[in-house]
């Protein structure tokens, strides 16, 4: 705020054009935000299910006292797993920034729509997340398209509602 003032601020896009596929264009940045979106959820599932600190931070995670009994430094996995989250949203922020315009309320519409999907997946499953994330993101955009955006939020919540009213753990009830 300090340095750049309290307007908001516009970032160029550094990949202008589009690419033709099946006689539809395809924004070229585009495009490259769901490659690096691609590469991110991979190489953190890569971090978390084949590495030993991804071991460390998912035994922290299942039993936090037994994780310390083994001897695993749980502050320091706690300052590690917030550092990588927040340069994932760092990334993100980025990576945004040229198809919206930058303040510290850029990433607040993003929040419900995450949470939404992580209930609706299922809490703590690779799966759950895609899924719940291809539920919420898929119906908000078929219902924008035919109707409104207000509709589309309606419809999202109410399918949010019924689907954790019938599976109260998510769709992949916990299921890694």
């Amino acid at each position: 705020m300090i340095a750049f003032g309290p307007t908001a601020q516009q970032v160029d896009n550094p990949l202008p054009g589009t690419i033709r596929f099946l006689a539809v264009g395809y924004p070229v940045y585009r495009l490259f935000i769901m490659a690096i979106a691609v590469l991110a959820a991979a190489g953190t599932f890569a971090i978390f299910q084949r590495t030993r600190l991804g071991l460390a931070a998912r035994a922290v995670i299942a039993n936090r006292h037994a994780a310390s009994s083994l001897g695993i430094n749980t502050r320091r996995m706690d300052r590690l797993t917030f550092a990588l989250g927040a340069a994932l949203a760092g990334l993100a922020g980025a990576v945004m920034a040229p198809l919206m315009s930058v303040d510290p309320q850029m990433g607040v519409g993003f929040l419900i729509p995450a949470f939404l999907s992580i209930l609706v997946g299922g809490a703590g499953s690779l799966l759950g997340a895609v899924l719940g994330t291809s539920l919420i993101a898929g119906s908000s955009t078929i219902v924008s398209s035919v109707w409104t955006q207000i509709a589309a939020q309606v419809v999202v919540f109410a399918l949010a509602i019924v689907v954790i009213r019938l599976f109260p753990e998510g769709l992949t009830r916990g299921r890694r």
